[in-house]
């Protein structure tokens, strides 16, 4: 039998229990704690019962055990819920939950164990009807936020297992799994959380170096999609040569106007169908596509917004690209013309377009709804939103919305910063 074999069937050692620390009270009469155990602010209590004290003080610490990981978790829950959000996947919703993440389980636990060292015997009896032994254990909820070495031990432990993880995914000719891709982006919203919670604030900044190279790391493995069109209405998603299998993609298009889906899926050779309409503009119409992001914990500390150069691939224009344009909301024929030529000048810039005074192959309509004028101190405030859309005979292509605000000295000076405001901000698009 081989070595490895050998040291495969031997028995793996076993962790020492804990010794049972000294108790700091022996009841000779029935305790009330064994019935009912003691609530009291800012302390966790755990009882047990057990032939002998160090298996009674094991049930008593089990019990703490339990309150401390729902302490810890309900503060990185706390912190992550507001940026939890639903993400609809096959026809159906999917809600992002912090509550039933890995790594927020996973961080709890390596910070639990840390901190049962400083679990108590506050007091003990023994039954002289069974001989067992009752033990009251306790332990200072402040002895959580102590232990700073645990919080940065979880911290790095969870990005040093999401990196190694990580690294075998992106293994050359092994397919990727975007649901485990998506799962390790996730580390980073949960470390950060734990950073932004009252038991890490202190301690953060020891692991700010390696979550950024994490970072860093899952932003080239999500831009990593290389496509090539097989046919007409086929392509094949991959990185590194190995198919991004059962993913869904976001679509972009540049140098023209397509009618195609935002996302497409792929199958598990990594195999999409590109279903689309007509191809508006010249001969620089190119459609891109990148890991559709939406609903994944930890998307929001990630920063690819555009798909890589080996993601694009180039389409036979059909139609022109003529464009008619339409305005709203604005006051006044100056307001009017301020914002029609920046729109125009972003249209043929973005697109390739030629407007047109006649009904085009595309309308382009852009809505201004201003709000309220409002005092703030010795200024005025103004906020904007603001809708663009274009729409062929088969029905709208784009379909964006935004928000746009601006300070000014007097209601006149507000109103001129905010129209120029929802210029910048749909010429950014």
């Amino acid at each position: 039998r081989s070595r490895a074999a050998a040291a495969r069937a031997r028995p793996k050692p076993q962790p020492k229990p804990r010794p049972v620390p000294s108790s700091k009270k022996v009841s000779k009469e029935r305790p009330g704690w064994i019935d009912q155990p003691p609530l009291e602010t800012g302390m966790l209590y755990g009882t047990g019962e057990a032939p002998t004290v160090q298996e009674a003080f094991g049930q008593a610490t089990a019990m703490i055990s339990a309150q401390v990981q729902v302490t810890i978790q309900s503060e990185l829950v706390d912190e992550k819920s507001s940026h939890a959000h639903a993400s609809s996947r096959n026809g159906g919703n999917i809600q992002t939950s912090v509550q039933t993440s890995e790594h927020v389980r996973s961080t709890s636990k390596m910070v639990t164990h840390e901190v049962l060292e400083d679990v108590i015997i506050v007091d003990q009896y023994r039954d002289p009807k069974n001989q067992n032994f009752h033990v009251l254990a306790a332990l200072d909820v402040a002895a959580i936020a102590a232990k700073e070495d645990a919080i940065v031990t979880a911290a790095l432990t969870a990005l040093s297992l999401a990196a190694e993880k990580l690294a075998s995914q992106r293994t050359e000719g092994n397919a990727l799994s975007q649901e485990a891709l998506f799962e390790l982006a996730a580390v980073l919203g949960d470390v950060r959380a734990l950073g932004r919670s009252r038991i890490g604030k202190k301690v953060r900044e020891q692991w700010e170096k390696p979550f950024r190279k994490f970072r860093r790391l899952i932003n080239r493995a999500l831009t990593c999609v290389e496509v090539t069109l097989t046919d007409e209405n086929h392509i094949t998603a991959s990185c590194n040569g190995g198919a991004i299998a059962n993913a869904r993609l976001r679509t972009f298009v540049k140098g023209g106007l397509v009618e195609l889906p935002k996302y497409i899926e792929t199958d598990g050779a990594g195999v999409a169908k590109l279903k689309y309409g007509h191809v508006y503009g010249g001969n620089g119409v190119r459609v891109g596509f990148m890991h559709d992001l939406r609903g994944v914990a930890g998307s929001r500390w990630l920063s690819p917004e555009k798909p890589a150069n080996k993601s694009w691939v180039s389409l036979d224009a059909t139609r022109p690209l003529t464009v008619r344009l339409t305005v709203l909301g604005t006051r006044n024929k100056a307001e009017f013309r301020e914002t029609a030529e920046a729109l125009g000048s972003w249209v043929r810039r973005k697109w390739g377009a030629k407007i047109t005074r006649r009904k085009g192959e595309i309308q382009v309509t852009l809505k201004l709804t201003f709000g309220n004028i409002a005092p703030v101190g010795s200024k005025f405030a103004l906020s904007t939103t603001l809708a663009l859309s274009a729409i062929s005979s088969s029905g709208p292509i784009v379909d964006r919305t935004g928000q746009a605000g601006a300070l000014g000295s007097s209601e006149e000076d507000v109103r001129k910063r905010a129209l120029k405001s929802v210029i910048q901000k749909f010429q950014k698009w």
